[in-house]
């Protein structure tokens, strides 16, 4: 066998040799007729050259198209993920071999049934630099490409005698792989070229060519292959990205009829790609003037018309296929080719219908903002740093000032004088307390202010740091308070007044009363055995209201001395100060049988310590008064924070009180049950005690035999939950 495949090569190669040298030869002696035949062959090859020339022409012109429309998508793309200049530098990157390095060796299947013309051919090819592979038959071809081998091309006899066509061969291979199919025939009827274009798109070759045309004839192939391959592979990469974009993008050819439509702008629309494409831009993209509400002209036709990029973020209303309408930006661009000719366009527009909702509150929030700023009964500056950078027309008039640059641009301590009432430096405490402020610490304070005139006024000043378009400001609000404070020192001294008026009132009728008792004692001595029943009974009225009488002047005593006399502060633990107060009502706590519960958790005063011992004998005095029937009395003493304020409770389980009467509790004189002893200015004496420290008081009851709790606080009182040192 291998001798005979010796023998045939060798005949082979002696066959092409003779047949190389008499070419000419055999030329001058082949019949006239024989001698057209051959011309019309070659004419025929001359044709599909030109064909396979023009076919792949027509694809480069494809591919430089598409080309052009994705980087003109780039371009546009909001947010791409490379530019056009790296896009160029990446193609360029893909470019053939330099020519200095040998190009890699195309592996060729060439499907012939004829042994010797496969044979003839191989022997051709390979010795034009092809490696060549050859089948016999359809089936073998079948299995040949399902192995591991890749094929650059395959040439495939149209007529593979009783096995498999060609075209049958090459439709089978195609279903698996993608690989530029190369027609061999001696046929060049129509009806078989025709055949082979139903298939393949890379050309047709006569056997009888020779093989300078089949070199050409494969070469073009490949490029052509090579160049669907790229053009496939942008496309798919332009398609990725229109379809991955926030935006929404749709294309068009020349004539403004939809070649492409993204995900975004199907949902906007509600037009699909298989809907859309094909129909005029206007019938998908229906849009409306904003303001007018009337139709609007469609980007797409003033670019393609003009041949211009449009008008950026123009505003339109969008009216979708279900007739929702959306605000949106829209923004076309022309797509043109390398000699400048316009090959289409495309639309790029997002939704802002939320957006604009946003802005459309930004705005009236801002304009409230600066309805309140300006109408504002306060001075309300913001500050950078230690500087006024805006205020409002209140600030002017409060400052004495007629326009803002006399205030914007200057430092509070400016307007102030140089000592504040506490002898601190203005410029100093003005920079630790803005200081303080801008550190997220809100500041509250009082401060003296000077007018653009010299005069000084009293003011209430806040600082806050807020955030104005991404800057960390201040707002500083000013209210002048010179007359409640002249209100508040008349409203002192009136006070202090009557104070005095009531302890000197108090005092001197203490000395008549004192009178009265005595020469009642006397008259009561000088009657002796001889007072009648009415005269004895007579008295006795008089001693019960001369007692009453000094009972109330002692409290109004103890009243008029809590604001006129003063104890000073001392130290003192809690429970010290309950545990003094409970052994002056021990008797009745006891003879009650009431449990008191005193909260162990320590805590250490700073107060006038007989005023809230009093405080507690009286709250602790009339808990136990007002217990009623309980069975197991209790009344539970204990503190408590609220923010930076100390709260103390006495909490009882008694009968309670209704709520319609405790407005009247903490009243001078004030009863609720009359037939209790006492004079009803104990809670009232409470109330002054309390106030004195800078707190307040207050019940709470849920009801008649429900219990009472009476809380107050005390805003001046130092207090600390370990030991001063």
């Amino acid at each position: 066998m291998k001798r005979a495949t010796s023998r045939l090569r060798w005949k082979m190669e002696e066959m092409i040799a003779r047949e190389e040298k008499d070419r000419s030869k055999q030329w001058d002696e082949l019949p006239p007729e024989e001698q057209r035949r051959v011309r019309h062959e070659l004419e025929v090859h001359e044709l599909e050259v030109e064909r396979q020339s023009e076919g792949l022409r027509r694809a480069q012109a494809k591919r430089a198209a598409l080309r052009s429309r994705y980087f003109e998508l780039y371009d546009l793309a909001p947010d791409g993920n490379v530019t056009r200049h790296q896009a160029r530098q990446s193609s360029e990157t893909s470019k053939e071999p330099s020519p200095d390095k040998p190009a890699p060796q195309k592996k060729l299947l060439l499907v012939e049934d004829d042994a010797l013309i496969a044979m003839s051919e191989q022997m051709e090819l390979e010795r034009y630099g092809y490696h060549v592979v050859v089948a016999g038959t359809g089936e073998q071809a079948i299995e040949i490409c399902s192995g591991e081998t890749a094929f650059d091309l395959i040439l495939m006899d149209i007529d593979l005698g009783a096995s498999m066509s060609g075209p049958e061969t090459a439709t089978q291979i195609l279903k698996s792989q993608q690989v530029p199919v190369l027609f061999l025939s001696s046929h060049t009827e129509p009806k078989v070229v025709a055949q082979t274009e139903m298939i393949s798109s890379y050309g047709y070759v006569v056997k009888s060519s020779c093989i300078t045309v089949l070199d050409a004839s494969i070469k073009m192939a490949l490029k052509l292959f090579q160049a669907n391959v790229r053009l496939e592979s942008e496309k798919e990469h332009l398609l990725t990205t229109l379809d991955t974009i926030d935006e929404a993008v749709i294309a068009t050819d020349a004539a403004g009829c939809i070649t492409r439509i993204n995900p975004i702008a199907q949902n906007l629309t509600g037009w699909s790609l298989e809907e859309s494409q094909g129909h005029p831009i206007q019938e998908v993209f229906i849009i409306a003037n904003e303001q007018a509400g009337l139709e609007a002209r469609n980007p797409v036709h003033t670019a393609l018309a003009s041949g211009k990029f449009g008008k950026r973020n123009r505003q339109s209303n969008l009216i979708a296929k279900n007739g929702t309408v959306r605000l949106i930006e829209d923004f076309a661009a022309p797509i043109k080719d390398k000699l400048g000719g316009i090959g289409g366009a495309v639309l790029v527009f997002r939704d802002i219908t939320e957006e604009s909702g946003v802005r459309k509150d930004l705005r009236e929030s801002e304009e409230k903002f600066r309805t309140l700023f300006e109408n504002a009964n306060d001075a309300i500056f913001l500050m950078e740093g230690d500087l006024f950078i805006d205020c409002n027309a209140y600030a002017l008039e409060l400052f004495a000032c007629q326009t803002r640059d006399q205030l914007v641009g200057h430092p509070p301590y400016e307007f102030s004088p140089a000592l504040q009432p506490n002898s601190r430096d203005s410029h100093e405490l003005a920079i630790a307390l803005i200081n303080e402020a801008m550190a997220g610490r809100s500041q509250f304070f009082e401060w003296t202010h000077k007018k653009l005139d010299g005069t000084l006024f009293s003011a209430e000043v806040s600082l806050n740091a807020v955030q104005l378009r991404g800057r960390e400001i201040l707002q500083a609000i000013v209210r002048d308070i010179t007359e409640r404070k002249k209100a508040k020192e008349a409203l002192e001294k009136k006070t202090a007044e009557m104070e005095r008026f009531t302890y000197t009132v108090s005092h001197d009728l203490k000395s008549p009363l004192v009178t009265i008792k005595t020469f009642l004692n006397y008259m009561e001595k000088d009657l002796g055995g001889e007072m009648s029943k009415r005269v004895s009974e007579d008295l006795g009225f008089i001693h019960g209201a001369a007692d009453k009488m000094g009972l109330l002047l002692d409290e109004l005593l103890k009243l008029a001395r809590i604001g006129y006399n003063k104890n000073p502060h001392v130290e003192a633990t809690f429970q010290e100060i309950v545990q003094e107060a409970m052994s002056l009502v021990a008797g009745q706590i006891s003879e009650r049988g009431v449990r008191v519960e005193v909260t162990q958790a320590p805590l250490w005063l700073f107060v006038d310590r007989v005023r809230l011992v009093e405080v507690f004998q009286n709250l602790l005095d009339n808990a136990v008064k007002f217990l009623g029937e309980q069975e197991h009395p209790r009344i539970e003493v204990g503190w408590d924070t609220v923010g930076e304020e100390l709260g103390i409770f006495v909490r009882d389980n008694g009968q309670g009180i209704d709520p319609r009467h405790i407005s009247k509790l903490f009243g001078l004189f004030e009863k609720l049950d009359p037939h209790m002893p006492g004079s009803g200015m104990g809670l009232a004496i409470v109330r002054r005690i309390v106030e004195a420290h800078g707190g307040k008081i207050r019940v709470a009851s849920e009801g008649l035999g429900l219990g009472t709790i009476f809380w107050f606080t005390l805003a001046e009182t130092q207090l600390r939950h370990s030991s001063f040192s």
